[in-house]
């Protein structure tokens, strides 16, 4: 896992995103629970963002929300889930969730 995470890392800090995006996603499904997952799930919704593809990080966040409501990154998730949902055109829903 610590190598999966290492080598997405490299891929983001080269400007390859997409390759740290699908790094970052295999991360994951190594194990959902671990922490560098839940590290690469922020990334990956982070990335997902900066490549305008505001959809997906929406799914990025609220999966991290639903399997990790209390978790170490519930904050980050929610923030970033809520500001992404305004900044998409709803904001009622977005609001609610800040």
């Amino acid at each position: 896992m610590e190598i999966a995470f290492s080598r997405a890392e490299a891929q983001r800090n080269s400007g390859n995103l997409e390759a740290a995006i699908q790094g970052y996603r295999s991360t994951v499904e190594m194990e959902s629970s671990h922490n560098l997952a839940g590290q690469a799930r922020m990334w990956t919704g982070h990335l997902l963002l900066r490549l305008g593809r505001e959809e997906e990080a929406l799914e990025v966040y609220g999966a991290y929300l639903d399997e990790f409501p209390d978790g170490r990154r519930a904050d980050e998730a929610a923030y970033w889930w809520g500001r992404t949902l305004i900044e998409t055109g709803s904001e009622l829903e977005g609001r609610e969730v800040l």
